[in-house]
């Protein structure tokens, strides 16, 4: 069975089974990382990239401000048009 950079031999000619503190604290010495240690480190990354950042953000308003910029002038002939149909329809 293989752990990382060390080699763990079952119990066969008489070579010592190590255990999980064992590994680690060699691994430790050969300044390697265990597997657990590295899967923490890649959890706190993760944790550290929750939510959005400053420059996400500003583009999401940038493209509303778009958006809106053509919107609303359509929005306000539509209005006028209404108007002036419902002005007529009353006048007949």
């Amino acid at each position: 069975m293989r752990c990382d950079n060390l080699y763990v031999l079952r119990a066969a000619h008489n070579v010592p089974i190590l255990t999980r503190a064992a590994i680690q604290e060699a691994a430790m010495e050969m300044g390697t990382q265990t597997r657990k240690s590295r899967l923490g480190s890649v959890r706190r990354f993760r944790r550290a990239r929750e939510g959005f950042s400053l420059v996400e953000l500003m583009v999401a308003i940038g493209v509303c401000t778009i958006l809106t910029a053509i919107a609303i002038p359509s929005y306000l002939s539509y209005i006028q048009r209404t108007k002036v149909t419902t002005a007529v329809m009353d006048i007949v």
